[in-house]
């Protein structure tokens, strides 16, 4: 699991080096991120801590005037999926994040639900 959180804290780390790129305004568009992790259940545990890192990230971004994409700068959106560990939710989670909220990105855990999603996704 350390590998995982690892791996989790890697992402954030990489997308938000990117992403500071001044006090420029936001421009009116928003990018969504979805965040499909356990935030209730066993596994909670793993999942809640994830989602206070993102969130602290998100402000952080966007009180830096957002995520710089070409020449814009976007405000971030996390929308929030729980999907209790459990791989069938975690898979009915992505498909509305994806399908439904129009995200362009998507954060999980790894582990046995993050497996079930990667056929949707690829």
């Amino acid at each position: 699991m350390k590998k995982v959180m690892f791996v989790f804290m890697a992402l954030i780390v990489s997308v938000g080096v990117a992403a500071f790129g001044g006090q420029e305004s936001l421009a009116a568009e928003t990018v969504k991120i979805g965040f499909n992790a356990p935030l209730s259940g066993p596994a909670a545990a793993w999942g809640l801590p994830g989602m206070e890192g993102v969130s602290i990230w998100v402000d952080k971004v966007n009180s830096s005037g957002g995520l710089k994409i070409g020449d814009k700068n976007y405000k971030v959106e996390i929308i929030k999926y729980d999907n209790e560990g459990i791989g069938s939710k975690a898979l009915l989670g992505a498909r509305k994040l994806v399908l439904e909220d129009k995200i362009v990105a998507m954060l999980m855990l790894g582990g046995a639900p993050s497996a079930v999603v990667q056929p949707f996704l690829t």
